[in-house]
């Protein structure tokens, strides 16, 4: 038998390695020649022959030309492990990793925008659920703020009157402090010109409630809530800002509020807002309500739980308070609710959120797992590489290190590219916000953010980076040394192939949900709102009492501005409501029906209550069902009038006639009945979404008022007609500003916008894991294809046909899209009834999203898998034999 040891010792030589390393070489390799001696002679080759083959094989040998490279490039890597200290290692792998990713710029790049997006979309959708759910005040300890509702038969969450607040604070020992607020708006005379603006009328106490300090000057004083104070206020510092332009020179001027001298005492700060929009003014609450009693509710109030008093306790509290006003007032009696602060007011938000923080959570698993795809394809080519360096005695925590290590480089990019992409569309996002919602003041990435983003990052890197580990895990030695045969890495194709189907669970999972929101928005799109928007201008107009104390000058003024505006050219019609369908204000109550026992207190009902002039209906575009809307006969002097929906018909009147009926509307003294002349189409207020109310109108010319919300329908865009209404409102009264100019078709788009945007944003991750999953699938499929030329030119040699060749690699590929679909059926259906909060008009097991998820995903599929296939035939027989 040939000495082999020392011809391989001879090659050796010049490399120069470690003793050690060298002789574990040695012996593996004179095993290798060995066996290929043997398999030379048993089919008949000479001993010379064979030697002189097995000899020239040594100096081509593969681990050779591996040996001297690295010997040339990474000569640190052939020095034995012990004598290197740790961080030594750490810096030659890292060199190591930026060297491989400079050598493939094809995959670095595709890897690193893949998982970019990816870590992308987590942070945005992260950003959101940080700034609404896991910080949404910046107050002193908000999780100890609890908000009280009135509960009422049809309002779950009500507000508050001043009197039932009154007793709270006297009756209450859940709470160490307690406050509350009115939103309201006020004609502001003081600034560069007049203005229409939100105000909070605030209780004694509110800002020491939230540990608020003022930016200038001082907040309220006790004694600026005692009856007859001297007026004061408060500007908001963005108002104080973009009106005054932070002069410090504002402390101690009179500004004028609806015609009312008030001096500026303090500028309040950004947080007083509780993340609402910026509120411009604030004054004292008590001297400033028009409102006293039980009879009104209008406040939103405050608690902070005293030490050790849970929500329950608070909750058991509350309502010992409220059976003993009941018994005390059984006229307004009531439930109660009391809640935190962050779910009253971002509850609503919360299903919407977790929805997309789940899809966006799906779609950074779906880039993991396609990087992990493209890393384990690339250490397919290097097994060699790993085989070399376990030779020279690397352990496999070594080679995982070495991996490991290149991951995370390839993830440390990859984060820093998203974490980029991520503010800027978070910048737009800001940017795209409704203005007129409640709302955090901005998103931002901030360290908690970030913290998130570099979270993400590293678990992507550990994620991908120990994919090849584990699909190397048994592979065999031998077999990638060995030259001429081809190395089937049966582990990692079974990895890739499992990351694969779960790719094509996610998406479809993703797909479904899409499916099942965008028919929801569908829908949402074709619901009648009982109205028509196009053409229609709004604008709002407050009349201050100082000025028009009278009803009769109210009244005079409203008709003279609306006949003005209808002489306008290109003005088709002119009315005004106190509340327009899905705007933000809303006045609720209880009514009587002549010849009926009043309700009961725990049955009142709660209806919408508008007054609205004579050509409301016609300029609105809604339609009179029964009888008629109101007219010139509708005289201060007339019998009252009301109409009413066809919900509150349906409700009280069923298979009757409600015209002639009489109700009373609470409106004025008592038994000031109004007769029901007309039956008018539902209207949806808040949002198209939102189910239909009760509600009734009277006329404005029965019942004055000092303010209304004015629509214009015209022949023309309507915003070429804002001009000439400032100008009109203008030469009636200089001091009198316009507020809120805006289309009514914008409020209507604009009452859709978050369920617009959630969509948008599930539709788009849905998509891009749907073409993520198309690119792993056409990767392991080419790589099946690739390991199995041999087995083709087999087939094509033996006369399989073209198309056979083709259906055969579909057919894989739609087997992986089964069994991907097959996972995906039970996750995407159990979804489907967590998302039963957010459909409307659609079924949580749609068959069109069913057919639409589907559908995709095997379109996806197919072209992803044709390619492959395509290639698969254009192998020449000869060559694919020959390929081994």
């Amino acid at each position: 038998m040939p000495d082999w040891r020392s011809e391989i010792a001879r090659h050796l030589a010049p490399l120069r390695m470690d003793p050690v390393r060298e002789e574990s070489i040695v012996v593996e390799l004179a095993e290798h020649l060995d066996q290929h001696y043997r398999d030379l002679l048993a089919e008949g080759v000479s001993q010379e022959i064979a030697q002189e083959k097995v000899l020239s094989g040594l100096g081509d040998s593969e681990l050779l030309r591996e040996l001297e490279r690295l010997a040339r490039k990474e000569p640190a890597m052939l020095v034995h492990e012990k004598g290197s200290g740790f961080w030594q290692g750490i810096r030659v792998d890292l060199r190591y990793a930026l060297r491989a990713l400079k050598k493939n710029p094809g995959f670095s790049v595709i890897a690193i925008t893949t998982l970019a997006l990816g870590i992308a979309a987590n942070t945005v959708v992260f950003s959101l659920v940080n700034t609404v759910l896991l910080k949404p005040f910046p107050v002193r300890d908000p999780n100890q703020i609890v908000m009280l509702w009135d509960r009422w038969p049809d309002v779950d969450r009500g507000p508050m009157s001043l009197d039932d607040f009154h007793d709270f604070q006297q009756q209450s020992h859940s709470f160490s402090q307690m406050a509350a607020w009115q939103i309201t708006f006020y004609n502001i005379v003081g600034a560069s010109q007049p203005d229409h603006v939100l105000a909070a009328r605030v209780s004694q106490g509110f800002f020491n409630l939230f540990g608020l300090q003022p930016v200038r000057g001082r907040l309220f004083a006790d004694s600026d809530h005692r009856e007859n104070a001297p007026p004061v206020a408060l500007l908001g510092r963005q108002y104080w800002s973009s009106a005054f332009g932070s002069d410090p020179g504002i402390i101690g001027r009179v500004i004028s509020l609806d015609d009312k001298p008030f001096t500026v005492v303090g500028i309040a700060p950004a947080e007083a807002s509780l993340n609402r929009n910026p509120l411009p003014v604030w004054v004292p609450l008590e001297p400033n309500t028009p409102w006293k009693g039980r009879s009104t509710n209008y406040l939103e109030v405050f608690g902070r739980l005293a030490h050790r008093v849970s929500l329950k306790q608070a909750q058991a509290d509350a309502s010992d308070i409220v059976r003993r006003l009941a018994l005390e007032f059984p006229s307004h009696a009531h439930g109660i609710v009391v809640d935190s602060m962050v779910h009253s007011m971002f509850g609503d938000a919360q299903p919407t959120l977790l929805v997309l923080l789940a899809a966006g959570c799906l779609l950074f698993l779906v880039s993991c797992a396609n990087v992990a795809n493209l890393v384990l394809a690339r250490a397919i080519s290097r097994r060699r590489e790993f085989a070399v360096r376990e030779s020279l005695g690397a352990s496999r925590f070594r080679l995982a290190r070495q991996l490991l290590t290149e991951s995370g480089v390839l993830a440390g990019i990859s984060g820093v590219a998203g974490t980029v992409l991520a503010a800027w569309a978070i910048h737009l996002l800001n940017r795209a916000w409704p203005h007129n919602m409640s709302r955090p003041t901005i998103f931002a990435v901030d360290a908690r953010v970030l913290v998130f983003a570099i979270a993400a990052s590293a678990a992507a890197a550990l994620f991908f980076g120990l994919a090849p580990a584990i699909g190397s895990a048994g592979s065999s030695l031998f077999d990638c040394l060995k030259d001429g045969v081809r190395a089937t890495g049966y582990g990692h194709k079974r990895l890739r192939t499992m990351l694969v189907i779960a790719e094509i669970a996610t998406s479809t999972v993703l797909l479904f949900s899409s499916g099942l929101l965008l028919r929801s928005f569908w829908n949402v799109e074709r619901t009648d709102p009982g109205f028509r928007s196009d053409h229609v201008l709004t604008f709002g107009i407050s009349l201050p009492a100082t000025r028009y104390p009278k009803d009769t000058e109210r009244s005079a003024f409203f008709r003279d501005l609306l006949a003005r505006v209808e002489h306008l050219p290109g003005v088709i019609s002119v009315g005004g409501a106190t509340e327009l369908p899905m705007g933000t204000g809303s006045t609720t109550g209880g009514f009587e029906i002549e010849g009926r026992p009043p309700f009961k207190a725990d049955e009142s009902p709660n209806i919408e209550k508008s007054v609205v002039t004579p050509n409301y209906f016609r300029t609105m575009g809604i339609a009179v069902m029964r009888g008629r809307g109101f007219g010139s006969q509708d005289t201060e002097t007339a019998p009252k009038a009301v109409v009413i929906n066809e919900e509150l018909a349906r409700l009280y009147w069923p298979n009757q006639d409600p015209l002639g009926k009489r109700i009373d509307l609470e409106w004025g003294k008592e038994g000031d009945w109004q007769q029901i002349v007309g039956v008018i189409a539902n209207l949806r207020y808040g949002a198209l979404d939102k189910a239909v109310v009760p509600a009734a109108y009277v006329a404005s010319t029965q019942y004055p008022v000092s303010g209304l919300e004015i629509a214009v329908q015209s022949s023309i865009p309507p915003e070429e007609l804002v001009a000439e209404i400032r100008d009109q409102v203008k030469h009636m009264d200089s001091m009198l500003p316009v507020a809120n100019i805006i289309t009514l078709r914008d409020i209507v788009g604009e009452s859709m916008s978050s369920r617009r945007s959630s969509t948008a944003l599930v539709s788009l991750f849905a998509l891009l894991t749907a073409v993520l999953a198309g690119i792993g699938l056409f990767g392991v499929i080419s790589y099946s294809v690739t390991q199995r030329t041999r087995e083709i030119g087999i087939r094509m040699a033996l006369g399989a046909a073209l198309d056979d060749i083709r259906i055969m690699i579909l057919i894989e590929g739609l087997a992986l899209i089964g069994l991907g679909m097959a996972v995906a059926a039970p996750i995407a259906f159990a979804g489907s009834r967590l998302l039963s909060g957010l459909l409307f008009g659609v079924h949580s097991y749609d068959a069109y999203s069913i057919v639409l998820a589907v559908s995709f995903v095997v379109l996806v599929g197919i072209l992803a898998t044709y390619l492959p296939a395509s290639r698969a035939t254009r192998v020449a027989p000869v060559q694919a034999l020959r390929s081994e």
